[in-house]
């Protein structure tokens, strides 16, 4: 299977950007960015990935993202207060004690449950 298959929007992922460890986040879109040249060897695939715990996204090259269950054990050894926290929405996502809006961030449970509709002023993303 192509590597290019493996994530699709919604997917919980590990993605690295430069200068900052292995995060989780979920994945928005994929696309395919092509070289100036326009070459088969040029073409690149970036994933647009929302990332956990920080309301930040980008757009991250496919070498650099990983299933988030298989790389578990190896990205979730953290001592970092801010890491700790988005592997916990992640884990809580998985468990579906949260869930995510159309945009793919998390809600806090409280909402899941009383089913309200979601605006961002009842949004809770320090669950």
């Amino acid at each position: 299977m192509e590597r290019k298959n493996l994530f699709k929007k919604g997917d919980l992922v590990w993605a690295k950007i430069r200068g900052f460890p292995w995060w989780p986040g979920i994945v928005q879109t994929s696309k395919v960015k092509l070289g100036s040249n326009k070459e088969e060897s040029s073409k690149e695939i970036r994933v647009l990935v929302n990332f956990l715990g920080d309301n930040t996204h980008a757009e991250i090259p496919l070498q650099k993202i990983e299933n988030f269950v298989k790389k578990y054990e190896v990205f979730s050894k953290t001592k970092k207060k801010s890491l700790q926290k988005a592997i916990t929405i992640a884990n809580k996502l998985l468990k579906g004690e949260i869930v995510s809006d159309t945009n793919n961030k998390p809600i806090c449970e409280k909402m899941k449950r009383e089913k309200k509709t979601i605006k961002p002023s009842n949004v809770n993303f320090n669950t």
